[in-house]
């Protein structure tokens, strides 16, 4: 069983686990459903974790709170953390982000998708984890938000931090092709995109450390990390 994916969704309703937990089932992972912080503290002190779902609307402590606590625990490595909620406004999910969360979904996301999201980050965390314990094993390209640093086949490099927190970004949703205005209102928390090309400073920073290759620009609409290095 220590191999076995193992997710942990965290509500206070009954609903949306009602909904999820049996297509997930099908992919053999093995689910926890919990309805206490402590229930998840004592799950997380007790072995492996790899991804929680945690409902936005979350009590006695919302979701955004309980991320930040987690993504600060120092007793374990902190797991891919999914947020769900009917609020999708972009305030709340730039909170939310910069809080530490991982993912942010709808809770009425058919549950089809959500398996195939979940499978995506699943093949993702097996290249970057062993089995038996969370270090990153060798690959060509990992982001190492803890260290804040970049682990390529030429070696581990650092980036300012701005540009680190581009590319940590881009390469924790590796399907989505991320606007300049995105960009704006996720690393800077600001609503209006910035006076100058700012973005475009950053990125072609980023490309002269780590390759022309690592981002693709898509013409017309922004960027996203190149999966192939992935």
């Amino acid at each position: 069983m220590e191999n076995t994916f193992h997710i942990v969704l965290v509500s206070n309703q009954k609903t949306f686990a009602k909904n999820v937990v049996p297509i997930l089932e099908e992919d053999k992972n093995k689910i926890s459903i919990i309805s206490s912080e402590k229930a998840l503290y004592t799950l997380l002190n007790r072995g492996k974790v790899d991804l929680i779902l945690i409902e936005l609307d979350f009590k006695p402590k919302d979701g955004i709170t309980l991320t930040g606590e987690i993504k600060n625990y120092k007793k374990f490595k902190s797991p891919h953390i999914m947020l769900y909620s009917n609020k999708l406004d972009d305030y709340i999910q730039i909170i939310a982000y910069n809080s530490g969360v991982d993912d942010f979904i709808s809770s009425n996301i058919n549950p089809a998708l959500l398996k195939a999201r979940i499978s995506s980050i699943k093949n993702r965390l097996t290249k970057i984890y062993t089995s038996t314990k969370r270090t990153p094993i060798e690959s060509n390209f990992y982001v190492d938000k803890e260290q804040y640093l970049i682990h390529t086949s030429k070696g581990k490099i650092s980036l300012p931090k701005k540009e680190f927190e581009l590319i940590n970004l881009m390469y924790k949703n590796n399907k989505k092709v991320f606007t300049r205005k995105e960009f704006t209102m996720l690393i800077w928390n600001l609503n209006e995109p910035t006076k100058s090309r700012r973005i475009d400073t950053h990125i072609r920073n980023i490309r002269k450390v780590l390759g022309k290759e690592v981002i693709k620009t898509i013409k017309g609409k922004g960027y996203s990390i190149n999966n192939e290095m992935l």
